[in-house]
């Protein structure tokens, strides 16, 4: 297993001004580092060439929202929610990125109760275009991973058994599983079963603190997500996420009110030592 930090710890988005803590990540010890794409504004060719020179994997964080949304009855809107996932697989592709991940099933944020047949209709949506993107994804030797969310981010998929239904109806090897700690803990009954059950769906790993702090100083069984991996032979990235706490408008929208930790240092730091004594 390699471990690796997301960009988010430090900062909301990635630009030319704060590339430099790549060079943080790499000199922290950490194997990989995981660059969002919210926005077409992402300096591809420099982060490209800032790669280049350091030893690090890359992976990539995405998501859909309203206007980029896989589920709706409007063919439009979900057409450009395949676009927009395409967009991500063409930026991953040219920076290096093997993965895609993160809630791409539909919107984050979409909450509705849904009848059993709502339900199957916006799995069926979704699987047609995660298919789409999975097809081209696998075209550029990249592969999706979709990460189930807790319940007060989404309505549709909270649970890796929900996840998994979802990547069946897909049927494509190049869409797979992404499991968040954080989330797990919000939604599973353990912390073994949901990545058990993945097996070999399960690309990615967002290892997550129950309060978003440094992993080990919360609620996570850490135990049993280590057992769980060695039992499926777990082989690719796991990547610390947290978020940046002194970004007015990134933290009101990941609900992060104060800092968990002295600095982003010292968490991503700690957590690393934690998680390689663990995992």
């Amino acid at each position: 297993m390699r471990f690796g930090a997301h960009f988010w710890i430090w900062a909301s988005k990635v630009s030319n001004s704060n590339l430099h803590i790549l060079d943080k990540i790499s000199d922290l010890g950490f194997d990989a580092v995981e660059i969002p794409y919210l926005s077409p504004d992402l300096p591809v060719s420099k982060i490209k060439d800032k790669l280049s020179s350091l030893d690090l994997e890359v992976s990539m964080t995405t998501a859909c929202f309203p206007k980029t949304d896989l589920t709706p009855p409007d063919p439009g809107t979900r057409s450009k929610g395949v676009s927009h996932l395409r967009e991500a697989i063409d930026v991953a592709q040219k920076i290096g990125a093997k993965i895609v991940a993160g809630p791409i099933f539909g919107a984050v944020g979409k909450l509705e109760a849904l009848s059993k047949a709502k339900k199957i209709n916006w799995l069926r949506l979704s699987a047609s275009g995660l298919r789409d993107a999975g097809k081209y994804a696998s075209d550029l030797g990249v592969k999706l991973a979709v990460e189930p969310l807790n319940r007060y981010d989404t309505s549709f998929i909270n649970t890796s058994a929900e996840a998994l239904a979802l990547i069946d109806e897909v049927n494509s090897d190049s869409v797979g599983l992404l499991l968040d700690t954080f989330h797990v803990n919000i939604e599973e009954e353990d912390f073994y079963n949901p990545f058990l059950i993945a097996g070999s769906k399960l690309f990615h790993i967002h290892s997550s603190e129950s309060n978003r702090g440094i992993p080990g100083n919360g609620t996570v069984n850490w135990k049993q997500v280590s057992k769980a991996l060695r039992k499926i032979k777990y082989n690719r990235l796991c990547i610390i996420e947290s978020f940046v706490p002194n970004d007015p408008v990134f933290s009101s929208a990941m609900r992060t009110w104060r800092s968990q930790s002295q600095d982003q240092d010292h968490l991503a730091e700690k957590g690393l030592t934690y998680l390689k004594s663990v995992l």
